[in-house]
């Protein structure tokens, strides 16, 4: 579509779905953002059921255009879901202390995430008491 100044107006692209925008803001944003709980479980049925609807279509084996863009499709949804968990779990090592000691950052967290965190905190605590302080001599520990 041109205008009467010859510029061509390209159509408006619709926001992202979901998971991209959820990993887009989770990227973007320095502190941790509230776990988004609904978005994790309905992409996790979502991504079941089209492995279930994969596993079909190749017993048929008639549709191979078809099983190849819902496979396409199966892991850019995992992919994207991946890169969200990962992107929180790395915020979460950088400070596992400070979430751990703020009650407003660790109600951003899953069960699982606050699990991974105490954890994480226990064994980076444990590793830095092995490896500096018993190298130190007892004066100074």
């Amino acid at each position: 579509m041109r205008t009467e100044l010859g510029c061509t107006h390209l159509p408006v692209r619709p926001h992202p779905p979901p998971p991209t925008q959820a990993y887009i803001n989770e990227q973007a944003a320095p502190e941790l953002l509230p776990y988004r709980h609904d978005l994790v479980e309905r992409m996790g049925e979502h991504i079941r059921d089209q492995e279930q609807h994969l596993d079909t279509l190749a017993e048929e084996g008639n549709n191979e255009l078809a099983r190849t863009l819902l496979e396409w499709q199966t892991n850019r949804a995992k992919f994207l879901m991946r890169r969200y968990l990962r992107a929180r779990l790395f915020k979460i090592q950088s400070n596992a202390s400070f979430v751990l000691d703020s009650a407003e950052y660790t109600a951003c967290l899953s069960d699982k995430e606050q699990r991974f965190a105490k954890e994480y905190f226990l064994l980076t605590a444990q590793y830095m008491n092995d490896t500096v302080l018993e190298q130190l001599p007892e004066a100074f520990r």
